[in-house]
Order: C-alpha cells, then structure tokens, then sequence
C-alpha cells in the first residue's frame, strides 16, 4: 500500500500509527486495504444508512478485512434520530426500541467476532446516538429502564466482546 512504500512512509518509523478508515461505500474497502490502512469501521448508528454501517454486509466486509490482514471495527449505536437538526433525513431514523435497537446491533457486531466495536455516541443528543445517563428535559426523554440504561447495556456487551475476545487456556 501507499503508506508502506516510499520515502514518506510512517511504517517502521517513529510516528507509525494504527490507522484506522471510515467505510461508507463497498469500494472503500479495497481503497483503504490499498493505501495501507490497519482498520475499517462504520461509524454510522444508522443501520442501512451506507453500506458499511448495514448489519447485514458484516459477515462479508470481517472476511474480507481478514483477508487483506485488516481488523474490522463495526460500530453500534442506540437508535438515530437527528429529525429536530435535519427535517429532511427522516429516512434514516431509527427509534431505540426501549433498547431492543441497541441490543440488536451489537449482537450483529458480535456474530462477526471483532477484536474491536465503536459506539456511536456517548453524547450526540443532536442526533438522538447518545448513551450517557439522561434525565428528562425538553425535547428528551428518559431511557425507559432508567438513566443509566444504555451504560448498563453497553457494560454487558462489552463484556461479551471481551469473553470472545480473551485468549483461550
């Protein structure tokens, strides 16, 4: 790849890096896996909003990833919902489902055994991806199994990630 060869390169030197890329669009695999990068992950909380964040490409994005000696990184969120900022994205809102939502996409995440998964986001009331403990004000409701429900959920998956993740005695 690019950042492997050539006087530029950061490989092998002191300001190497574990790079990590955004994949949106199916192509940008073969692109990120050409220009050297260590990693593709999905950002999006939006489950069908690209190509990389569409649960169902996963299983095909990890074994291609593997292929090309990559980790891939998919990143989970607990609903979108950004109709208050931009009206005219509605196609990509995605309420929480108390916490099924959620729920859903990290055990999507899991099937495909990741060293790694992104949540999207701890804060982003703006687009309804946040996950820090809430209490009810204005436009924003709270969580229907408390304040802390999707901290709580986010410990349980975390902790089913790290038991598939831990090396085997």
């Amino acid at each position: 790849g690019a950042l492997t060869k050539g006087t530029s390169s950061i490989r092998g030197k002191p300001h190497d890096a574990f790079l990590i890329g955004l994949l949106v669009e199916s192509l940008h695999l073969d692109e990120l896996h050409n220009a050297g990068f260590d990693a593709a992950y999905t950002y999006f909380a939006t489950d069908g909003f690209t190509y990389g964040s569409s649960t169902r490409v996963w299983a095909t994005v990890a074994s291609k990833c593997k292929q090309f000696g990559m980790l891939f990184v998919p990143c989970v969120g607990p609903g979108y919902d950004d109709r208050s900022i931009r009206p005219w994205n509605a196609r990509n809102y995605r309420g929480r489902e108390a916490g099924t939502y959620y729920d859903r996409m990290w055990n999507a995440a899991l099937v495909v055994t990741p060293s790694i998964v992104g949540v999207t986001s701890f804060n982003e009331w703006h687009e309804g991806t946040q996950i820090e403990p809430v209490v009810a004000h204005n436009q924003y409701p709270s969580y229907e199994q408390g304040p802390r429900q999707y901290l709580q959920a986010t410990a349980r998956h975390a902790a089913r990630l790290r038991e598939q993740t831990a090396p085997q005695r």
